[in-house]
């Protein structure tokens, strides 16, 4: 039934939610897990100067975490919503709107001085590019800082849940999650995703030759859902339970796993596509579900919390509280939310009693709730996935901003 692993996701949902748990005066609940529709599959070779080499490079590594973290997002449990927005581009901007609101001379010079010194900040944590053409970034910390190394056994931490495991205590008035989090994600053709995709013409150039390399390399992708589902039975009717693993063939949802596209506009892509992905109900029940997790915190040195937190500023045209409401509930701004950590996974196992209509889509399907099944294997009782992949973020909610109104609106 969906119930079972539903239940199963919203114990995974809110043990990394009092995991990390941060409460403002009013005993608000301030942070939110955000689950990815699909986990995002993490190449350990991008985080090396060159897929050859052996050893991680730090200095890759803070440009591709940069990337990875740089987006803001809507407030949902069910999937983490993707604004237009990245978090220090929104930044700037307020950097260059903040007007002071009239007052004495003392407070005037008190806002000029931390504007200064957030302005400071910002250009003072701008990085180059290690590579040939690459954009600027503002440079971020993680702890641990080589969570993508899965060889770093004190990163990583066992989590087990089952069916009949008790609840993690939930916080008071937390929203559960919907049943659409516990579903099937299945696959899509590969025309879809070539011409259906809604990407700016920047990261269409990055995918396209890249789509072209990986169709000629494994020209089944092409194939109509029909028979990519046919094959999938073929394979299920094949596996016995305990039998010996089958390996996926490689999903038209996850093409761009192996491929050399920057982490940033990987993961743009990626969330379009799941965002596309049609979902079926799962049937099985006595779900069994264990991984690895690291809960990789996230400091921004640069964003300034007391420019953040001072309430005598405007950004001219606009309203307090248009980008964020500050509220933690109905949040109605543009950007109210960003990440300030993330949960990575490896060494996933779920088992199961499959029904056999599970058994095909376990071979076949994209993904299991926010898990990512490229590159799992099943073999009729288990469903098994060693890499390491992101399946959500704790986001934190922005305070009010702008904190206040342009006085020369109309009332």
């Amino acid at each position: 039934m969906p119930v079972d692993l539903a239940n199963l996701m919203q114990n995974v949902h809110d043990y990394f939610l009092n995991l990390y748990s941060v409460h403002d005066d009013t005993g608000d609940r301030r942070t939110f897990v955000a689950f990815e529709r699909i986990g995002l599959t993490i190449p350990l070779s991008q985080f090396k100067r060159s897929p050859e080499d052996t050893a991680f490079s730090p200095d890759v590594a803070a440009e591709r975490v940069a990337a990875i973290v740089n987006s803001m997002t809507g407030i949902s449990a069910d999937a983490f919503g993707d604004t237009p927005m990245k978090v220090d581009d929104f930044y700037d901007m307020l950097l260059i709107g903040a007007t002071p609101r009239t007052g004495d001379e003392p407070a005037l010079r008190f806002f000029a001085d931390l504007l200064a010194q957030a302005k400071k900040d910002f250009s003072w944590a701008v990085r180059a590019s290690m590579f040939l053409g690459g954009p600027q970034f503002h440079q971020v910390q993680t702890t641990p800082s080589d969570w993508f190394d899965a060889d770093t056994m004190g990163n990583w931490t066992l989590y087990q849940s089952s069916i009949d495991s008790p609840q993690a205590p939930r916080a008071p008035g937390l929203a559960p999650l919907s049943l659409k989090v516990a579903t099937w994600k299945l696959d899509l053709d590969l025309s879809t995703i070539m011409n259906g995709l809604r990407v700016s013409p920047l990261i269409r150039s990055k995918v396209d030759p890249t789509m072209r390399r990986i169709v000629s390399e494994d020209p089944a992708l092409t194939g109509s859902a029909r028979q990519r589902r046919a094959a999938a039975a073929a394979r299920a009717m094949a596996v016995a339970p305990g039998g010996a693993p089958t390996k996926r063939a490689r999903s038209a949802v996850t093409l761009f796993a192996g491929s050399h596209i920057d982490l940033g506009s990987k993961f743009i892509l990626e969330r379009e596509i799941a965002k596309e992905v049609p979902t079926e109900k799962v049937s099985s029940d006595s779900f069994k579900m264990s991984f690895q997790y690291c809960m990789v915190k996230v400091d921004r040195p640069w964003l300034y919390q007391p420019f953040l937190q001072n309430q005598s500023w405007y950004v001219p045209g606009h309203r307090s509280g248009t980008f964020s409401d500050g509220r933690v509930q109905d949040n109605s701004g543009q950007f109210p939310a960003m990440p300030v950590a993330f949960i990575a996974i490896k060494d996933l196992s779920i088992t199961a009693n499959w029904s056999i209509k599970d058994a095909d889509k376990a071979q076949a399907a994209a993904g299991l709730g926010p898990f990512s099944l490229a590159g799992s294997t099943f073999n009729g009782t288990t469903l098994s996935s060693t890499d390491i992949q992101i399946i959500g973020w704790i986001c934190t909610i922005l305070p009010t901003l702008p904190p206040a109104t342009d006085p020369a609106l109309p009332k």
